[in-house]
């Protein structure tokens, strides 16, 4: 039962990185306007700080019937349905590997692969690209030291029933 309360938590942490994942792929992308290390995340149309409960992945599109909450502008349903790629692909990845180590490894390359591709396809920004790449770069790391730590959880648990 606890391996699947774990398993569950490593899929909710691929929820929340998917949100994650757009966020920051579109800020590294030519025409943002806000920096990769800013905390906040903000509506494109009127500037406005977007609430932290329309920040929860693919149920706050869903709920908004992707608009804004503030101006009602439509958000690009490309966002959602990066979300929902990103979620799929990751768990769907770990599940055919068994959520193991590699499954692990897979997730971090699996998101570095698909950042560096929508860079390339969508064109990189004009300033201070390369510092930004590398702040992203040290963030995802701590991000996925996070998100390691539930597989080792999960090695730990799975010991223990054998």
């Amino acid at each position: 039962m606890l391996e699947y309360i774990v398993i569950a938590t490593i899929i909710f942490a691929f929820y929340i990185l998917s949100a994650y994942a757009t966020t920051d792929i579109l800020r590294l992308l030519k025409g943002s306007t806000v920096p990769v290390y800013a905390p906040d995340c903000y509506c494109d149309a009127c500037k406005n700080k977007i609430r932290l409960i329309d920040q929860v992945p693919i149920f706050a599109y869903l709920f908004n019937r992707g608009k804004c909450h503030y101006c009602k502008c439509k958000i690009p349903p490309y966002d959602f349905l990066f979300e929902v790629f990103f979620l799929i692909a990751l768990t769907g990845t770990n599940m055919i590997l068994r959520f193991s180590y590699v499954g692990f490894i897979a997730t971090v390359a699996e998101y570095e692969l698909t950042k560096l591709i929508f860079i390339l396809i969508k064109g990189k920004r004009e300033e201070s690209f390369g510092k930004n790449l590398l702040i992203s770069l040290f963030t995802n790391v701590f991000v996925f030291l996070l998100v390691g730590a539930l597989y080792v959880m999960l090695a730990i648990v799975r010991a223990r029933l054998v």
